[in-house]
């Protein structure tokens, strides 16, 4: 009989001060598959390593035999921008997203990459104001799938993905700028599915016939 187990592990940054952070949730090896979630506090990207680590727990050997491992990569890149004219009329400003990624590290030198790079956003800016938004830069999802290796993720306790990401913009406007500013927000998530085969357990009449077939034994035994 195979089964599924599914376990996930998430994280989320934004506008707290840059600090190495810890964020995991492990559910128990013998759950069903559940949708990923996200940390309730953030931090601002780039995220370097050992910032964004997302803790799963191993696939329990004792309840089978690990066949394959099945992941589901996702994160998202918001920007939040402020824009100050130093122009005497009004002009426009263009955000064009240059670069957005997430990089996921896994156990055995596994990586995943998620693109996350999204379309420009271009707004009117008036005479010598300030103007502040957000947009989502970018958002993706990827499966992996893994039959082989799988020495990693098999025993107690559990294992660590890593996830680095980064944003870069590029700011356009038709006339000066005097200032601006612009912070990427993400939360990155990894599902896992192990599917195995279960061990078998003796049916409760293959338990009594061999029970018999012990009594038959020991009595020829005495017999004899």
């Amino acid at each position: 009989m195979r089964k599924i187990i599914g376990l996930l592990a998430a994280g989320a940054l934004s506008t707290g001060a840059a600090q190495a952070t810890l964020f995991s949730t492990a559910l128990p090896a013998t759950t069903a598959p559940s949708s990923s979630s996200s940390s309730p506090t953030d931090l601002p990207a780039d995220w370097t390593t050992g910032q964004v680590v997302l803790t799963l727990p191993k696939f329990d050997p004792s309840l089978g035999t690990l066949h394959a491992v099945q992941f589901q990569f996702s994160g998202e890149l918001r920007s939040a921008y402020s824009i100050t004219s130093a122009a005497g009329s009004t002009q426009t400003v263009t955000i064009t997203p240059t670069f957005g990624a997430m990089i996921f590290l896994l156990p055995g030198g596994i990586t995943e990459t998620l693109d996350l790079l999204g379309d420009a956003v271009s707004f009117q800016l008036g005479a010598g104001s300030t103007f502040t938004s957000a947009f989502t830069e970018g958002i993706s999802q990827q499966p992996r799938f893994l039959a082989s290796s799988l020495g990693a993720f098999i025993g107690p306790g559990t294992f660590d993905i890593d996830v680095l990401a980064t944003a870069a913009w590029d700011v356009s406007s038709t006339d000066d700028l005097g200032d601006s500013d612009i912070v990427a927000f993400g939360n990155a998530s990894v599902q896992v599915l192990y599917d195995y085969t279960a061990n078998r357990v003796p049916e409760p009449s293959a338990l009594a016939l061999f029970g018999l077939a012990l009594a038959a034994a020991a009595l020829t035994r005495r017999r004899a």
